[in-house]
């Protein structure tokens, strides 16, 4: 299904959901690699359609990554999973955008200036109330 989308759209085109099944079937392909590494061999046509099925999902997630900075983050978790061999097949097919120090510098700057906030609020209605929260907050330390 995900060549037909390849085929019929390509990954050129900011799309919002599409980083999410990407990532997702990258994983699960990843997962089935693995598991066939541990146990009973795989067929060789098999592992063939799932190292290009990474392949496909990593040259979706890399074009997505030049319309957004999460899916820029997203694949650059996902290339750091990668094995060997799977890594030496995403450099001879897709060409990678590698990060110079401005980038770096302003991917750090980004976030130290924007933490998570970690506040848990609870199902009570007087604890929900925005003073208790501001409270919450102001006692919140990293």
């Amino acid at each position: 299904m995900l060549r037909l989308y390849y085929l019929r759209h390509s990954f050129a085109f900011y799309d919002a959901f599409l980083i999410y099944y990407l990532s997702l079937l990258t994983k699960a392909t990843q997962e089935t690699l693995r598991r066939a590494e541990q146990g009973p061999p795989l067929d060789s046509n098999l592992v063939k359609t799932l190292r290009s099925t990474i392949v496909l999902c990593m040259k979706g997630v890399n074009e997505q990554g030049q319309n957004n900075y999460i899916s820029e983050v997203i694949f650059r978790v996902l290339r750091d999973n990668l094995s060997a061999q799977d890594m030496s097949l995403l450099r001879a097919n897709v060409s990678l955008f590698e990060w110079t120090e401005d980038d770096m510098f302003m991917a750090q700057q980004c976030h130290s200036q924007w933490p998570l906030p970690l506040i848990k609020t609870s199902e009570s209605p007087r604890d929900k109330g925005l003073d208790r929260l501001v409270k919450k907050y102001d006692r919140l330390s990293m």
